[in-house]
């Protein structure tokens, strides 16, 4: 994950005009939806954190969204991803 993050960052997070929104998502299935909230907070974190700490994109540039528990995607596993957006 962190080599993509790499990849795409260099080409993409560059572009100092163009602003991100990290979405980290939790699976409804297990779990509360406290519990939930802060997984999906943790996760948009994290790749927030990597992409200012390592990449060295601007803070600026990103916006940290925390969907909670969701079923938004077919399979358990799937729901518990960060993704980032461009806006």
């Amino acid at each position: 994950p962190l080599l993509r993050l790499r990849s795409y960052g260099r080409e993409t997070f560059c572009r100092t005009d163009k602003k991100f929104k990290i979405v980290g998502y939790a699976d409804s299935a297990t779990g509360s939806a406290k519990r939930n909230q802060y997984l999906s907070q943790q996760r948009a974190e994290a790749v927030y954190k990597v992409l200012v700490d390592r990449l060295g994109v601007k803070a600026s540039q990103l916006e940290i969204v925390a969907k909670g528990g969701t079923n938004e995607f077919p399979e358990i596993p799937l729901n518990r991803v960060a993704i980032v957006d461009a806006d």
